[in-house]
Parts: structure tokens; sequence; C-alpha cells
């Protein structure tokens, strides 16, 4: 899977950053295949892809107190009440303490105190002083504008608490004329403003007409823990979970910090090849103490096999470990040098 970073841009703002003021670096990444003269997603293929990086931040604070659903902060920052992050959607992401890299999605806010729905993390743990962060979140127009995917352009999404393995969409978003659809997994409507979470996976899938010629991922570096969930609720069986790591350039998944059981799997999908419902093109599986290359290759050591960069993977849970959800949390790489 070939994935360019513009590693140069990210450190060239990081130094940037450190003579004047503070701010988080930035850069883009370009996904699928970065031949160049040929459709980073060609037509009728799937792309399985991840979020590599963070929208900018409208708002940067310490937290006042907090509870399950709530957290106050510090400042009196004088929002306009109910509208000043919830006309568009809006992340609220905590970047330090004992949640770092809990988020959640704003569905109300006073002019000091946000309500939000956790997606990953225990707001009630937010401590006094713990720095936040609210940003734009990411949704299927803004990640796949109009003009950029073309029309009958699909986005698939999953439902990660389904339990089993092979698990078919749980929702297909469909690019038309005025933007995107919701076809799958509910009425049919519009979906523009759908959220795409960091942490998650999700296929992109084109359709006969048309690729995706240049596809590219542009924003703020993070420089906060990745934290997702990996489910398994499916009793003795295994379990599908389709994740990213959310980094824009790629991590040795031996340091990945992956909460895994033995006999648990990495399935790896090959975004420069055409074709739909691929195969994979790797699998990886843990042995309770290393990872092994055990699919699409020689078998052997595999704790230097890089994850990240805006790839999604399948995460499957084997049978044998506990049902219940890990809570996937971990300082990236890069983070240290910053």
């Amino acid at each position: 899977m070939k994935t360019i970073t513009s590693f140069a841009l990210l450190f060239a703002a990081a130094a940037t950053a450190a003579s004047a003021a503070v701010t988080n670096p930035v850069g883009f990444v370009s996904q699928g295949d970065t031949t160049v003269g040929v459709d980073n997603i060609p037509a009728s293929s799937d792309a399985s892809l991840s979020l590599p990086l963070a929208q900018p931040a409208a708002f940067t604070g310490a937290a006042d107190s907090a509870t399950a659903t709530t957290v106050t902060v510090q400042g009196a920052p004088a929002w306009t009440p109910t509208t000043e992050w919830t006309t568009e959607p809006h992340l609220l992401v905590v970047t330090s303490g004992a949640e770092e890299g809990a988020m959640a999605l704003i569905t109300d806010n006073t002019a000091d105190t946000v309500t939000a729905t956790s997606v990953v993390g225990d707001l009630s743990a937010v401590a006094n002083g713990d720095t936040v962060r609210i940003e734009p979140a990411t949704t299927l127009l803004s990640m796949l504008p109009i003009g950029v995917a073309p029309n009958g352009t699909n986005v698939i999404l999953f439902d990660e608490g389904a339990g089993g393995i092979n698990l078919g969409a749980a929702f297909i978003y469909t690019m038309t004329p005025s933007g995107w659809l919701q076809t799958f997994g509910g009425p049919i409507g519009p979906a523009d403003d759908v959220v795409v979470y960091p942490g998650e996976a999700f296929l992109v899938r084109t359709p006969a007409s048309a690729g995706i010629a240049d596809l590219v991922f542009t924003g703020e570096v993070p420089t906060w823990n990745h934290r997702t969930i990996i489910s398994k609720n499916s009793g003795a069986s295994q379990a599908d979970n389709r994740v990213g790591y959310f980094s824009p350039v790629e991590e040795e998944i031996g340091a990945a910090g992956i909460p895994a059981g033995a006999g648990d799997n990495l399935i790896v999908f090959d975004n420069t090849t055409s074709g739909v419902n691929k195969g994979a093109s790797q699998i990886l599986t843990y042995t309770g103490s290393a990872w092994l290359l055990t699919f699409g290759g020689p078998v052997g050591p595999a704790d230097d096999f890089p994850i990240g960069g805006g790839n999604g993977y399948i995460y499957r849970r084997a049978a044998g470990n506990p049902d219940g959800d890990l809570d996937w949390s971990n300082e990236q790489g890069y983070i240290p040098s910053l």
C-alpha cells in the first residue's frame, strides 16, 4: 500500500510554530495509488481509508469541570448559546490528562459549557486544567466535496458493535449532483453532514464511470493520543472492527499500543489495486507476545509492519478473547519530536 505524506511540510510547519506562535503543524496525505498520471482510486474500485489529520481547531482551552455529558471550560469564552458549536457538526477533543484522546460530538452549548455525546473516552474523568479543543467534525462533504468524488461514488460505513466477521455495510452514502445522499441503512435523505470520526475505517467505492483523480486529505497533525474502541460483543465468535490509526505518518504495529489478545488479526487491504470487495492483501496475527505475518508474504516476525497514514484495516478479535470494548490509546511516535 503506497501512501505519500508531506513529511517536509509537517516539520517545516512545526519549526515555524517553534519560532513564532505555537500552533499545530499542518500537512496533507495523498491516498490510494499516488503514481503520477493515474487515478488515486480507479473506476469500479474500493479503497479502505481512515482519517490521518484533524480539522483546524476553532477553540483551545482548559477544562474547569466535567460530567459524563458536559465540559465547562475556563476563561469565560462567551460562546453564543445553543448555536456556537451546533450549526455545523463540531467535536470536543481532550488533549491532555488521563482522558487524552477522548472525543465527543457536541450537541448543545451555553456561554462556557458544551453538552456532548461521547465517541471514545469518559468525559466525567476530565479533570480541572486538562486541555481541550473544539474542531469542526470531518463530514462526508468536507472530506469528499462535489467535484472530487464523481457522481455515483459510495462511502460505506460499518457497525462495529454488530459482532461477527465479514460484516456487510451498515450505512451507504452516495454522491449525487447536489451532494451526499443516504441510500442504505436508514431513510433516504441528505447526508452532507454525516460525521466521519478519527480512528474508524470506511470504504470509498468509485462508480464504473469514473475514478477519483486526486484524493488528498489535508489538516492539522494530531499532537494528542490516537484513541479508538475495538469491540467484541458476539459471545464466543470472532468480531470484526473497521479501524484506522490516527496519524499522517506510519507507525510500527509493535509500537502502536494495540491492546491485542492472542489470535487477534489485523487484515490489510491494497488500495493501489482495482476492484471491489477485495480480499486481504496481508494478514498479521498476534501470538500473545508479538505480531507475525501469516498471509501475503513469507511467514515471519512483523512487529515493524507499518500502519497509519490514512489506511483503513479490519481488526479481528479472536474467538477465545473476552467480550467487551477495548480502549486503544497510544501516543504517536512523531509527537515527542514536534
